[in-house]
């Protein structure tokens, strides 16, 4: 398309000189010029749309996987084994590691910006912050032993994240108990409202 233009102009500027000035095609190539840049914007704005759809539609599937996976009967017989041994001998026990192997990897998805924290607070925070506090003498033993620090670090990263964002969804949810407006302007709600009221009755009435 752009080329065809780009013809037109240059067969009329050679064999119709008086057709065209050069001051009428200098123009009319900045407005085509102009035009076709706009076009491009649209079509990478475009694309960037379809790629931030496709990247939450990936997320979701991920996060669906690993539910599925934590939902599982597989998984609900390793959470109860592990709350179980876990009271009973909460340094010495192994059986936290399956368990905590499935927390890390999610731990190092937010890490590396594939999963949002907010998501993740939705579906997995009461149980990462719970048994995390199970689990933690065990995996500071651990770390001791090997003299590995970074034994299960993304997942106690992960940890203090969710702490703090449940801390901070506490304390708004506190807040939105009390009505947040003052009572001059609840009262001009209403009375907007109480003409609303009015009106319908009126139309209910035929009036």
């Amino acid at each position: 398309m752009l080329r065809t233009v780009w013809f037109c102009i240059w067969f009329c500027s050679n064999f119709f000189p008086n057709f065209l000035s050069w001051e009428a095609i200098a123009a009319i190539s900045a407005v085509i010029t102009a035009i076709f840049t706009a076009f491009a914007a649209v079509g990478v704005f475009c694309a960037f749309g379809q790629l931030r759809v496709s990247k939450k539609a990936a997320i979701f599937e991920v996060m669906k996987e690993l539910d599925n996976e934590f939902y599982s009967d597989k998984f609900s017989e390793l959470r109860k084994r592990t709350v179980k041994l876990n009271f009973t001998d909460p340094v010495e026990s192994v059986e936290c590691e399956d368990l905590l192997d499935f927390f890390e990897k999610i731990g190092s998805l937010e890490k590396e910006g594939l999963i949002p924290l907010e998501w993740i607070y939705d579906y997995w925070s009461y149980w990462i912050l719970h048994y995390w506090v199970l689990c933690e003498k065990q995996v500071y033993k651990r770390r001791k032993e090997t003299g590995d620090g970074t034994y299960y670090d993304n997942l106690e990263n992960l940890f203090s994240k969710l702490a703090k964002l449940a801390s901070q969804k506490e304390r708004e949810a506190k807040s939105a108990i009390e009505p947040r407006m003052a009572e001059k302007e609840i009262k001009e709600y209403k009375a907007g409202l109480e003409k609303e009221l009015e009106k319908f009755k009126k139309e209910e009435s035929g009036n």
